[in-house]
This record gives structure tokens, C-alpha cells and sequence, in this order.
């Protein structure tokens, strides 16, 4: 047990805990000094952690995934932000236990990252197809429950969904997408901050920022790991 702990700990870079640490450090900071909701401290936290684990491949970055999204899908539905709360009910939760199950099917011979893979052209088409056809439907839906900075949230659930779509699949791609929607979320949180004057939802932009560098990351690694997966034959 000891030795799994200390090989756990070891495959972190001193990027990584670098991420970790001033996000942590930082959503910390914000909280105190503007009150924050113990609710948003604790979606905050569990997503900076878990998008580093998601950079890794590991798993644990979906497990994480999964319980972040219960504390924010809480945050979101009081702030009226229902297209946050549909988006994480039926689209990221299914989504991260979906990837979970990728995983455990696709791990790497090193037992701990997943195989990184190329989304196939076709399935890219149809992707962008059904994302252009979605576009509009969700508008509409978001529009009938009222929800808050309607275009914002309507981005917001699009981008998320392809982004955890490719996740599914195995493509570094997510990143890249990830990335544009932590800058719509963190124009999202700022507006609904303005509109509600609620400064204790800052450690949420917070985190967003934080996962855009995490993102950035995961582009760097997982395009390291797709290559030393290849060179190795792993898949």
C-alpha cells in the first residue's frame, strides 16, 4: 500500500502540483475574502484537481468529474443557470461515467493513463452537423426556462458537450474545446456576478481560469502520450 502511495505521488510533475497548488491557494484567498458559498468553494476545488488528473489520463479526473458536478449543478440552479443544470445532468455526469468505463476498457500497458486516440473524420462531420442542428434547439429549450445570459449558456452547453464527447473518445482534441469553454464559462459567471451582485461566486471564475491553463496542459501531455504510446505499440 505504502509503495502504491508513493508511486501515486511520484507521477505527479512539479507542473501539476504547481496547478494544484495556486488553485487551491487562490479559490482559498477568493473565498475568504468575499464570503464565498461553501457549495461553489467545494466545486471550485474538486474541478481544479480533477481536470489535472483528466491531463494525466487518469481516471480519477472523471470520478472527480462526476462529484464536482453535483456541487455546481446545486450552485448553477440557485443562480438560475438552468442550462448549466441540464448540461451537467444530462450531458457531463452520463458523460464522465461513460469515460470512466473507456478507461478501465483502453488503459495503457503503464495500468495508469488511458490510450489517447484520433477521432475519425466521419465521426467529426457528424459531430459538427448535429453541433450546428443543436445550436438553435437549445436556445429555444433554455429560452422556456428562462434561463439567465441565454446565449452564454447556450455556448456554454454546446461547447461542453463536444468537449466531453471527445473526451469519450479518447482525443486530445477535448482540450482545445475545453479550453474555449472555460473562457464562455468565465464570461458566463462574470455577467451572472455583475447582473446578481454576488461576489462570493468569484472562486468559480477562479477555477475556470485555472483549468484554462490545466486544458493547456492536457493539449501538451496527451499529445506527449499519444507518442510514446505509438512508439511503444500500445494500441
Amino acid at each position: 500500500m505504502n509503495n502504491k502511495i508513493k508511486s501515486f505521488l511520484k507521477s505527479f510533475t512539479l507542473f501539476e502540483i504547481f496547478l494544484i497548488t495556486i488553485g487551491i491557494t487562490l479559490v482559498t484567498t477568493f473565498s475568504i475574502v468575499f464570503g464565498a458559498n461553501p457549495l461553489a468553494i467545494c466545486s471550485s476545488v474538486i474541478g481544479i484537481i480533477g481536470v489535472v488528473f483528466i491531463a494525466k489520463g487518469s481516471v480519477i479526473g472523471s470520478v472527480l468529474g462526476i462529484i464536482m458536478s453535483i456541487f455546481y449543478i446545486i450552485v448553477s440552479y440557485i443562480n438560475g443557470l438552468y442550462g448549466e443544470v441540464v448540461l451537467y445532468v444530462l450531458v457531463i455526469i452520463p458523460m464522465n461515467i461513460l469515460s470512466i468505463i473507456q478507461w478501465f476498457k483502453n488503459v495503457s500497458q503503464d495500468k495508469v493513463t488511458i490510450k489517447v486516440q484520433k477521432t475519425a473524420k466521419k465521426d467529426l462531420i457528424i459531430l459538427a452537423i448535429a453541433t450546428i442542428i443543436a445550436i438553435p434547439i437549445v436556445y429555444i429549450i433554455l429560452k422556456f426556462f428562462n434561463t439567465q445570459s441565454l446565449i452564454l449558456s447556450t455556448f456554454s452547453i454546446i461547447i461542453s458537450t463536444v468537449g466531453t464527447y471527445l473526451n469519450v473518445k479518447r482525443d486530445k482534441l477535448t482540450f482545445i474545446v475545453f479550453i474555449l469553454h472555460n473562457l464562455v464559462v468565465i464570461s458566463l459567471w462574470i455577467v451572472t456576478i455583475i447582473n446578481i451582485q454576488n461576489l462570493s461566486l468569484i472562486p468559480i471564475i477562479v477555477n475556470s481560469s485555472v483549468n484554462l491553463f490545466s486544458n493547456m496542459y492536457g493539449v501538451i501531455n496527451w499529445t506527449k502520450m499519444q507518442k510514446k504510446q505509438n512508439q511503444k505499440g500500445s494500441y
